[in-house]
């Protein structure tokens, strides 16, 4: 038995519009479902990357700039020339226009009290900068900074039942925020402290930076 099939022209047109309807619909879904998952992996992801992030607090602002003070230059040491011998022939008296010349260029003859005492100021002003350059530095390592005294309070008992002997010390930022710092230990050499701060580090996992003793 043989069946025979025709299509007409406009059923012919029907299918392929159908065919192609299908296909835009499909395709239209497949964006649509597309667009909603990554925007839902976006999502995620932001929200893992802000419960991963640690609470650290803001860095102060510190002040480690001094004010120099400007050395005093000493004054230049006066010789009182010695008074001219009584006895001997008068010298020849020079005119009048070369002993006026003289007059104006020679400078103000100093007493003797005063000479000595321009001496003793040199000396005092040279002996003061003379211990200040061998005063030594003092810093320590520095092992938590926080702007609430309760973390740090935490930090300092952590620290102290590890077997350290940590110290704690708050002070004033250049915006005038308290600040509360855990430190460890006090050391005239900076190289010292700074293999101090390293040692630390490795073993505890913990930042540790090298600090003035007795400022942020």
């Amino acid at each position: 038995m043989n069946y025979e099939f025709s299509l007409r022209k406009s059923a012919l047109v029907s299918i392929t519009v159908s065919c192609v309807l299908i296909s835009v619909l499909l395709f239209g879904a497949g964006l649509l479902v597309g667009s909603q998952w990554l925007s839902s992996s976006a999502a995620a992801e932001d929200t893992v990357a802000k419960n991963e992030e640690p609470n650290v607090p803001q860095e102060p602002v510190l002040n480690d700039e001094k004010p120099q003070t400007p050395k005093a230059t000493a004054a230049p040491k006066i010789t009182v020339p010695a008074a001219a011998p009584a006895a001997g022939p008068a010298a020849p008296s020079a005119p009048a226009a070369v002993q006026a010349t003289a007059s104006a260029a020679l400078p103000p003859v100093a007493t003797a009290n005063s000479e000595i005492k321009i001496i003793q100021e040199a000396a005092t002003e040279a002996a003061n900068d003379a211990n200040a350059a061998t005063e030594p530095e003092f810093v320590t390592v520095q092992i938590g900074l926080f702007l609430d005294e309760r973390e740090a309070d935490r930090l300092l008992k952590d620290v102290e039942r590890k077997g350290y002997a940590p110290s704690f010390f708050s002070g004033r930022d250049a915006e005038a925020r308290q600040w509360y710092a855990v430190r460890i230990g006090a050391y005239s050499d900076k190289q010292q402290a700074a293999n101090a701060a390293a040692n630390f580090t490795k073993q505890e996992k913990l930042k540790a930076v090298v600090r003035p003793l007795g400022s942020l």
